[in-house]
């Protein structure tokens, strides 16, 4: 269970940026079997967030639990709660929290609406996506885009591509689903020809049948030439992607000046969704030897960094794109235990970068099991 709560600074007024008033209940989930804040309960927090909130609990109590149902309400994702439902129960989990007087709900395996909170999310998840590359969210990636004229255009173009040969691959899924049922069926077949307001003519499906994949080989191929076409022009570099890793080297510099990122390259996968985002391939220079992109084969990082300069790079590359973002004045920050590895030097640049973040963001909430890391932010 969470266990102390230190708020510090000035609360701002509700309504002028949104914000997370109040945690009221977590039940089933993670190591949470029943926690209300409706009537009090036996923890020393009353479940209220100010505008800068301080959580210390100690491992193992849910810290990073309360960072992903954030993360979740974030990305509009049920899945991130359900992953972590609690073992020894057999309900549901059930989450309710208080945002600018609204109710954001998580019961019967859904959210009760939409994210309307800017909200970027530190934890143990995002340090394993960027470490050794940079995972760029949805919102990350729409921040790069627009400000790329150009990059823009292509991606838009490609998306659209990649759209119509995804819709064209989904009719034919169920063009062959109706095929085999027609022919095992019959009965079942006519229900899915009336779903799908077409008629129970098995021949006439077989001729379609043939005709998608002929169309799907033709928007396959061209779509694979378009995108070998859009991963060789170098303007895929865009001029935020640079400043992205000069802001990552800067934080960088702080923590370890043996370590420099010198090489960035963006992969557009072509699987998986519909949207392109790109993962950022990178190389470093490590005590004045650089690595190149070819190299990335042959050097492993995870044997050439420490524990230390690992967290150091993932805390860069959070940091770094919070900087680089606009209306940081309406994000709220959610830090789970930043201070992995980190000697007594890396603690106090971290808390200092940290401290100077939350004077700039709507709301900032630190989760710690140190503390005196939970002492000294507070001071």
């Amino acid at each position: 269970m969470l266990v102390l709560s230190k708020n510090y600074g000035l609360n701002k007024i509700l309504g002028e940026y949104k914000m997370i008033e109040k945690l009221i209940e977590i039940s089933n989930y993670a190591t949470f079997n029943s926690l209300k804040f409706t009537n009090g309960n036996n923890s020393d927090w009353d479940g209220n967030f100010k505008k800068n909130t301080i959580i210390y609990a100690p491992n193992g109590t849910g810290k990073t639990s309360l960072s992903l149902i954030f993360q979740a309400i974030k990305e509009n994702d049920s899945n991130l709660i359900d992953k972590k439902r609690r073992i020894s129960s057999d309900g549901s989990p059930k989450i309710s929290i208080l945002s600018d007087g609204t109710h954001i709900q998580f019961d019967n395996g859904t959210w009760s609406q939409k994210n309307h909170l800017d909200i970027e999310v530190f934890n143990s998840f995002y340090f394993e996506k960027n470490v050794y590359t940079f995972n760029l969210d949805d919102t990350f990636n729409k921040f790069i885009i627009e400000n790329d004229p150009k990059l823009k255009e292509e991606v838009e173009h490609l998306t659209i591509k990649r759209k119509e040969l995804i819709k064209l691959r989904r009719r034919a899924k169920i063009i062959r689903r109706f095929i085999k049922l027609a022919k095992q069926d019959k009965t079942k077949a006519i229900e899915l020809a009336t779903k799908l307001n077409t008629t129970l003519n098995l021949k006439s499906r077989m001729t379609e049948n043939e005709q998608l994949n002929k169309r799907i080989d033709k928007k396959s191929s061209d779509f694979d030439k378009l995108y070998q076409k859009f991963m060789s022009n170098s303007h895929l570099i865009s001029e935020q992607f640079r400043e992205y890793c000069q802001k990552i080297n800067d934080i960088l510099s702080l923590f370890n000046d043996r370590i420099i990122i010198n090489e960035i390259k963006p992969i557009y996968s072509k699987g998986g969704h519909s949207e392109l985002s790109p993962t950022l391939i990178y190389t470093l220079s490590i005590d004045g030897k650089n690595t190149t992109l070819q190299d990335r084969n042959e050097v492993s990082f995870d044997y050439y960094l420490s524990d230390g300069d690992k967290s150091a790079i993932a805390l860069a590359s959070f940091l770094a794109k919070i900087e680089i973002m606009k209306n940081l004045d309406k994000k709220i920050i959610i830090i789970d235990d930043p201070f992995t590895s980190f000697d007594s030097g890396r603690k106090q640049r971290t808390i200092d970068l940290l401290a100077k973040l939350s004077c700039k963001v709507s709301q900032f909430i630190l989760l710690t099991h140190d503390r005196k890391m939970q002492v000294q932010f507070s001071h």
